[in-house]
């Protein structure tokens, strides 16, 4: 007779509620050490019950995370006293589930690591137990969902003779805002046909787990405009940081109810009554009367390597599944920068990711092969000569890829997400190369140099937001609504030190009459401050010209029109092509219009707080460098 051990069939259903969970998570939820967890799972898989992969996410640890094989369904649906043809309504097991829950693993990962957390606190506390969990089945149509629209995951506490169900949602900071706000619209629409399953009771609260305090507060604005127009009234919204539930702990006091300065207790918060109308999913007691699942020769991973390596087009959902599959944690950053700043390089890549530049171009080989990038052939730029001009975009197969780990529907991410798709006239054509490529390219061209640069320097390039990302729409103090569309901003970091800033690429394309709206606009920002929710200190507007008549124009534009403004000024050869400046990108190339001086002064040089003269002038022959500098 085959050796049963007894907390099998709970570990089994555990993995059935809450796929990719890992050994942590289920000790957890079991309330045993890790060392049980693992035992049990080792033996699942040895049985045939299933299968475990390492997530190809830069932002996960690397261990193992469990989920039950599709070939184990019938067993498990017998198990359970279930039918087969109902079990992917009650459990999120079907291929196209576990395919769903790779693809966005973070969120995923984050959901069971909180209901994880949350059984040990309140078995701790010895005030209540979680008696069920589970991520939300997509079997389930839109029409017959008992939970809201984007909500991930449910549980449910019992005290007694008392149960308090409870909804999760979890916000990656990759979302747009306006996917923030449209989730908050869109459960205030299907509240009254949705509270309705849940009978007297009403809807449970929502729990809204954000990356940080700028998007919880985005989600708090949304929430308290719901209210004040009818919207949101009876639906009890919770808020809190992945930071707050690490201090914390799920159970504890890390919520915030919106408009409410003051964070509370979950157990407190949530409403206690009878059990909830969701369907129980029971525990087997033994597995000994049972056939073990039939075994599959290939692991989902090498199915998935093998079925991306082919041109095979098959559902959507599936080509994003096996994507993640086939991607691991250097692939998602490269997809991700490639996204954000089309038309990049090998050569650029590889300094952006500082990694050699024969190992990126393995890398987007095998992009290439899963249909992750495309190239866009473009003609070679200044430098570039004798070196290969392939540039790299992403494919909608990539975007869709990326949307999923930001839990954002694909047309929502592809238009407010701050990504670039360009059209493909036909499948395993090159991409049509982007509008205002050249200007596109001297940007990436920028960004690169200022990597190498900087990292000669000790600096390290923090952050690159593209155009759409740093767009910015703003109220002045006359009540005007006004706007910034820098080509790019950033922030550079050394130590403590770090420095923001704007760019503006001039391909001289623009005559004087151009500035004058530009620089207006920089002006109403400065003064308003708005650049406050985006940096940490007053960025630099940073103009980097084509050539010195460019610099000339721009030049005379800033004296007339942009008086006081941070701004700096340069043409690109003095940083590209100038042998006698060593330091690039942070040499001596850099005018201020506002004074008038035609000297040269070195970027940056921070002091601590602020940036307007936190730049350094090139020395004279009987000064030192360190003297003139302002400290």
């Amino acid at each position: 007779m085959r050796r049963d051990l007894g907390r099998l069939p709970r570990t089994l259903v555990w993995l059935a509620r809450l796929p990719l969970c890992g050994e942590p998570e289920l000790a957890r939820l079991l309330g045993v050490d890790e060392h049980a967890a693992r035992r049990e799972t080792h033996e699942l898989a040895k049985r045939g019950w299933v299968e475990s992969i390492e997530p190809g996410s830069p932002e996960l640890e690397l261990r193992r995370l469990s989920f039950v094989r599709e070939e184990a369904l019938p067993t498990l649906a017998t198990a359970l006293g279930v039918a087969l043809a109902d079990l992917p309504r009650a459990l999120p097991v079907r291929l196209k589930d576990t395919l769903d829950r790779l693809a966005r693993v973070e969120i995923t990962a984050g959901v069971n690591r909180f209901f994880a957390d949350l059984a040990a606190d309140v078995r701790t506390s010895a005030l209540a137990e979680l008696v069920d969990a589970r991520s939300l089945p997509l079997a389930v149509s839109a029409p017959e969902r008992w939970w809201p629209p984007g909500v991930v995951g449910y549980g449910c506490l019992r005290a007694g003779n008392l149960y308090a169900p409870l909804l999760v949602t979890w916000d990656r900071a990759a979302a747009p805002d306006l996917q923030r706000r449209r989730r908050v619209a869109a459960w205030s629409a299907a509240r009254t046909a949705v509270a309705r399953r849940w009978g007297a009771e009403g809807l449970p609260p929502i729990l809204v787990v954000c990356p940080s305090e700028r998007e919880l507060s985005v989600w708090e604005q949304a929430i308290l405009r719901q209210q004040e127009d009818g919207g949101v009234g009876r639906m009890d919204v919770l808020l809190t940081t992945g930071e707050e539930l690490t201090r914390h702990g799920a159970g504890e006091t890390s919520w915030r109810v919106p408009g409410r300065s003051q964070m509370e207790s979950l157990m407190e918060r949530l409403g206690w009554g009878t059990p909830p109308p969701v369907t129980r999913v029971r525990m087997p007691v033994s597995f000994d009367a049972l056939p073990e699942p039939p075994r599959r020769t290939a692991s989902i991973r090498a199915w998935a390597a093998t079925l991306a390596a082919v041109d095979t087009p098959g559902p959507i959902w599936q080509g994003v599944g096996v994507l993640a599959l086939s991607t691991g944690a250097t692939d998602r950053p490269l997809i991700e920068w490639i996204a954000r700043h089309p038309l990049m390089s090998a050569r650029e890549l590889a300094a952006l990711l500082n990694e050699s530049q024969a190992l990126v171009e393995r890398r987007l080989e095998w992009l290439l092969r899963c249909g992750a990038v495309s190239a866009a052939a473009t003609p070679a730029s200044e430098g570039e000569r004798n070196q290969s001009t392939d540039r790299y975009v992403v494919t909608e197969l990539g975007m869709r890829t990326l949307a999923a780990r930001a839990g954002v529907p694909p047309t929502t991410f592809a238009r407010y997400g701050g990504v670039t798709v360009p059209e493909v006239a036909r499948p395993n054509e090159p991409a049509r190369i982007i509008r205002h490529a050249k200007h596109t390219i001297g940007v990436n061209r920028f960004f690169a140099r200022l990597t190498r640069d900087a990292r000669r320097a000790d600096w390290r390039l923090e952050e690159w937001r593209n155009e759409a990302e740093s767009t910015r729409r703003f109220v002045a103090a006359d009540g005007r609504t006004s706007w910034i569309r820098p080509d790019s901003s950033g922030a550079l970091t050394r130590g403590r030190d770090s420095c923001s800033f704007l760019l503006e690429y001039d391909r001289g394309t623009l005559d004087g009459g151009d500035y004058p709206a530009k620089f207006e606009g920089y002006r109403r920002c400065f003064a308003a401050q708005e650049w406050r929710g985006d940096f940490p200190n007053e960025p630099m507007l940073l103009f980097v010209c084509s050539d010195d008549r460019a610099e000339g124009r721009v030049v005379s534009a800033g004296r007339a029109s942009a008086p006081g403004l941070p701004l700096l000024i340069t043409s690109e050869w003095r940083y590209e092509s100038d042998t006698r400046n060593p330091a690039g990108l942070l040499g001596p190339i850099w005018r201020e219009a506002g004074t008038g001086s035609v000297s040269r002064e070195r970027w940056p040089r921070p002091r601590g707080s602020g940036l307007r003269s936190s730049v350094c002038r090139e020395p004279s022959d009987d000064e030192s460098d360190g003297e003139n500098c302002e400290r």
